[in-house]
């Protein structure tokens, strides 16, 4: 039995996380709780924070008598890192067996998936991975596959697309019968081929979820046994959860097992996936809120509050004084290539370069790609847009160059991109020293923690209690470059074997970055002005970012989006009963217009051909009503 959590228990933990971290009642009410409880958190509301803040008091109770622990789910590694950084030695034991912490995919593979492949094939996977698991059947040939492919080809499909389901039939996504006719000589050739990769050890993502499910259905009393083992579950970032997890989330610990789940599904924003078909998950009206957001003050928080469509919540602004009016650039379809420029324009006009060290500016729309019938989409904006640049990042032959991000005036998001340059450094130096991933192939980011985690807990734990360090050092300015070499020949080398002495990683180890010059990742998705640059990117793509101003472009899909939006955005209220495309835009909006700390900018045609070429046309009494919450800058 867990004792309650005081609010003596809360400023203990504020004291341990540091940084001079103060709750609110919100976010202390959310920490004592100990009964099943969903949460709604605002965007920037601190809910990892809390979060860690829960499982630190948390540790001094667990493991609990019989060696049961707690269940802490989410859907990416980030997240994971993020949630569990905060902790001390002292809370981080709360994350070790008895307990687990980690993404749903990793769980579900690790309890469920893997013992229902073997129950089946009799050995362990050899490799979960999309990207394997298609090589692996682009290496499959017969003239009956050829034949299969050229079908499945005409037919909008590929074997690469095609999956299980939990009867092992091959099946479209998102659907649960046959492709094609079971009887067919192209579900034979097909069902061979795939069931061929799927018994030589090679799975996609979502095939642990069959599994998971066929090892539960022939098991009814696993879910008893998890409930035993864990009896409090925390999963975070519920609103990424999609129909086929919360499926088995249900049945796991849909009974006897205490829930709380924390999430914000107005930013449900992904596209139907392999594992299932959306966010499934709809918190009650008695939800739980965490409604202040630490990342924008009010007139941005009025807009989130404006656009919040799935879980109706007040957002409050962070009281810092930043009282910027959001702007408005209505454009006419000829003067589309000037939106950019006009918010350069805004951004050099309120002077935001010189009240940040390290200013960001970002311009997003929800669809990235041309549209073949000519409709405005982010290209439109910004022609030398590439949807695939924006998805690399700079890359560099030595230490010192991957670490150069961290140089210059730090900013808001200096301990993210910090982070992100000390992985990004060990995955070059995991390929300078030729070491290569499980699957054969190099390393990536997401790969190499992972890899960490399940091979050499103590080296990840090291990694992650220096980065700590190096981060204080080098946001004082401080030259971290020897700290890290230490880390990586010391700790990482001798862990996985790294040959230091390869040319390359000599190189990397000890290059002078002097003349070194990246990689132009994403050069292309820049928009350069005196002061600045505007990185062009997808909504989807910025999700999880902070930006010190965003700027939200009108796209098409099926209709203009912002359009959609003109009662929202003059004051109205959504009442849950909008249309689903009107859902899809809301959700969409709310994603990009809360990214901001400082400054808001909405770009929407003035007058245009949408949807079945009807009229989408800015009336003056649309501007007069926009004025009361916008500042307008009509380029007409």
């Amino acid at each position: 039995m867990i004792p309650p959590i005081s609010d003596a228990d809360i400023d203990w933990a504020e004291r341990m996380l540091g940084g001079g971290i103060s709750f609110d009642e919100d976010a202390r009410t959310f920490i004592r709780t100990l009964a099943s409880v969903q949460v709604v958190a605002c965007p920037g509301s601190g809910k990892t924070t809390a979060l860690a803040a829960k499982l630190l008091i948390l540790s001094r109770h667990f493991p609990l008598p019989a060696n049961r622990g707690i269940c802490v789910l989410t859907h990416t590694n980030v997240a994971i890192d993020e949630l569990t950084r905060g902790l001390s030695s002292i809370g981080s034991a709360i994350l070790s067996y008895p307990s687990f912490c980690g993404t749903f995919q990793s769980f579900v593979g690790r309890f469920l998936g893997h013992p229902g492949y073997v129950e089946d094939f009799g050995h362990r996977p050899s490799c979960v991975d999309n990207e394997v698991a298609s090589r692996e059947l682009q290496h499959r040939h017969s003239a009956a596959l050829k034949k299969a492919r050229f079908y499945l080809e005409k037919q909008g499909m590929s074997i690469e697309g095609l999956r299980f389901n939990k009867h092992l039939q091959v099946v479209k996504i998102g659907e649960n019968i046959p492709f094609v006719g079971a009887n067919t000589p192209t579900y034979a050739t097909v069902s061979e081929v795939k069931k061929e990769v799927l018994r030589d050890g090679y799975l996609f993502y979502e095939d642990s979820y069959v599994f998971a499910q066929r090892h539960l259905d022939r098991h009814p009393g696993v879910p008893k046994l998890f409930r035993n083992r864990f009896p409090f579950v925390l999963v975070d970032e519920m609103q990424d959860t999609n129909e086929r997890q919360l499926e088995i989330l249900t049945r796991l610990f849909g009974e006897g097992a205490t829930t709380q789940l924390v999430g914000d599904p107005n930013q449900a924003i992904y596209w139907p996936t392999d594992v299932g078909t959306g966010c499934s998950w709809s918190p009650p009206a008695d939800a739980l809120t965490l409604p202040r957001s630490l990342r924008f003050d009010q007139p941005i928080a009025d807009v989130a509050t404006r656009l919040a469509s799935v879980a109706p919540i007040t957002v409050r602004g962070n009281g810092a004084g930043v009282r910027l009016m959001p702007h408005l650039i209505v454009f006419p379809d000829e003067r589309i290539h000037e939106v950019l420029p006009t918010f350069a324009g805004i951004i050099a006009q309120l002077d935001l370069q010189r009240l940040l060290l390290r200013p960001s500016y970002k311009a997003v729309g929800w669809v990235a790609k041309e549209h073949e019938g000519g409709k405005h989409t982010v290209p439109s904006y910004w022609p030398a847009f590439s949807a695939a640049q924006g998805r690399r990042r700079a890359q560099y032959a030595t230490l010192r160059g991957n670490l150069s991000i961290c140089a210059g005036p730090p900013g808001v998001d200096f301990p993210r991109q910090f982070r992100r340059a000390v992985v990004a450094s060990m995955v070059s130096f995991f390929r300078a020293g030729g070491t290569l991933a499980p699957s054969g192939r190099r390393f990536t980011e997401v790969t190499a923690l992972d890899h960490l985690r399940e091979t050499s807990p103590s080296v990840l734990h090291e990694l992650e209690t220096a980065s700590v360090d190096w981060c204080l050092k080098a946001h004082s300015g401080r030259d971290v470059t020897d700290f890290v070499a230490a880390f990586l020949v010391d700790a990482l080398a001798g862990a996985f074997g790294i040959d230091t002495s390869l040319p390359a990683a000599k190189v990397f180890l000890g290059g002078d970055d002097s003349k070194e010059t990246p990689e132009e990742v994403g050069a292309a998705n820049r928009f350069l002005f005196e002061g600045g640059a505007i990185e062009v990117s997808s909504v989807h793509a910025v999700k999880s970012e902070t930006h010190t101003a965003t700027l939200f472009l009108e796209t098409f899909y099926h209709g203009y989006d912002v359009h959609r939006l003109l009662p929202y955005l003059k004051g109205s209220i959504p009442s849950g009963d909008e249309l689903p495309r009107v859902k899809e835009s809301l959700k969409v909006a709310f994603v990009a217009c809360s990214r901001p700390t400082h400054l808001l900018c909405v770009a929407i045609h003035a007058d245009t051909l949408g949807y079945k070429n009807s009229r989408n046309r800015m009336t003056e009494d649309d501007l007069d009503e926009l004025r009361q919450r916008w500042e307008i800058v009509d380029l007409r």
